[in-house]
């Protein structure tokens, strides 16, 4: 996945690339998700336009890669989104379930 960082980075429409997640699905498919920090000046729909040409760029890096999901957001804010995933199962206080990382059962 160095090389879809890559590819990413030497985009001028992205300040920088805050993660790069994979998942094999299988021997032939990969789900890749990348978290970009665009330029601030740019549109949504230049935003739009921009997901849908890296989609193209990143599935010519590896032909592996069948689904590519891009979200734009800040670094600080992937990784705090990270943190909280990775943090434990709580237990209801009132009815002692198991609640998953958003409070729901």
């Amino acid at each position: 996945m160095a090389e879809v960082r890559k590819v990413l980075e030497a985009d001028p429409r992205i300040d920088s690339v805050a993660e790069v997640l994979s998942m094999h699905l299988g021997p032939q498919e990969i789900l890749l998700g990348v978290t970009l920090d665009f330029q601030d000046h740019l549109t949504a729909a230049d935003i739009e336009a921009a997901s849908d040409h890296f989609a193209d760029l990143i599935q010519g890096v590896d032909k592996r890669i069948t689904r590519v999901f891009v979200c734009s957001g800040r670094a600080r804010e992937a990784y705090a989104r990270r943190a909280r995933v990775s943090s434990p199962s709580r237990r209801s206080r009132r009815s002692g379930e198991i609640l998953n990382r958003h409070g729901h059962f």
